[in-house]
């Protein structure tokens, strides 16, 4: 399973980037089998299918100031190189497994929030977004299922203004921070309850069809302990359920997938093995599948 990670996608300046640094330091001292390190291409020539000339432009150059550090962060002249590694990333292991039919995943984080023209709450690049346009534009019928704590209003609000035809777009919150009015078969839900969490995931996936590639937006700050989107009794034992879950799910239905980390705000001991869930969940549905 191949896992898209470059030491570029790490940056002081987006402090919520440097968990995929300890991510992959704890892969050496407790590796996952059958996880492999692949360093991305550049694809930021894709990034327009989401974003305006004017804000690739801002974080390229840092000016406007304020357009730049519309994500909430500060700039500096690392934050273009963290954020085009990072997202192309997503992009790499979303064709990798629909051209390959199988499980990927990028150690990319701050996603959902962007939008078209701004960043917004941590989130610089709408790698959700870019990359489910770009595959679409292949024509693959592609399955975007966020389950961050927090709603994936800039996702929404990118993929609706792309009116495509091909893209469902799937968020189960705990926290209604960016939150909107979904259409069609999108959904947007905010669940109150743990004890309802993973039945209205189950739930909400059993009533789709069968996608051509699916992109999973793996969010651990449901978590009960976190401090920014948690929700009294989601556990990690409920957090591991989920990932087993969503990826059998996948599997059972041969769907291609790819992944990518959400959320997190917790000690970082604590986010590493949260995140090590996704990464463990993904590993042994690829070995189960191979053994199908």
């Amino acid at each position: 399973m191949n896992i898209y990670y470059s030491a570029q996608y790490v940056t002081p300046t987006l402090w919520n980037t440097t968990k995929a640094r300890h991510i992959v330091e704890s892969l050496a001292v407790r590796p996952i089998r059958g996880v492999t390190l692949v360093e991305p291409k550049d694809r930021s020539g894709l990034f327009p299918l989401a974003h305006s000339a004017e804000y690739l432009s801002a974080l390229r150059s840092g000016l406007p100031r304020n357009l730049a550090e519309s994500n909430g962060f500060g700039w500096d002249a690392t934050v273009w190189r963290a954020v085009r590694a990072s997202t192309s990333g997503v992009i790499e292991a979303l064709e990798d497994a629909l051209s390959n039919r199988r499980v990927a995943g990028s150690l990319s984080s701050g996603l959902h929030h962007a939008r078209s023209d701004h960043g917004a709450a941590l989130c610089t690049l709408n790698g959700l977004a870019i990359t489910a346009q770009a595959v679409a534009e292949r024509g693959a019928r592609t399955l975007v299922l966020d389950l961050d704590a927090h709603c994936g209003g800039g996702t929404h609000q990118i993929l609706s203004e792309s009116h495509s035809r091909t893209i469902t777009h799937i968020d189960i919150a705990t926290d209604s921070l960016d939150c909107y009015e979904a259409g069609g078969l999108d959904v947007c839900h905010v669940v109150r309850s743990a004890k309802m969490y993973l039945s209205t995931i189950r739930r909400t996936l059993d009533r789709l069809g069968v996608y051509d590639v699916m992109l999973y937006n793996a969010g651990m700050d449901p978590f009960e302990q976190d401090m920014v989107g948690g929700l009294q009794g989601i556990a990690s034992d409920v957090l591991a359920a989920r990932e087993a879950l969503v990826f059998e799910w996948a599997m059972d239905r041969r769907m291609p997938m790819a992944f990518v980390l959400a959320g997190g705000y917790t000690g970082v001991e604590q986010v590493v093995d949260l995140h090590r869930l996704t990464i463990q969940a993904a590993a042994h549905a690829v070995v189960e599948a191979e053994a199908a």
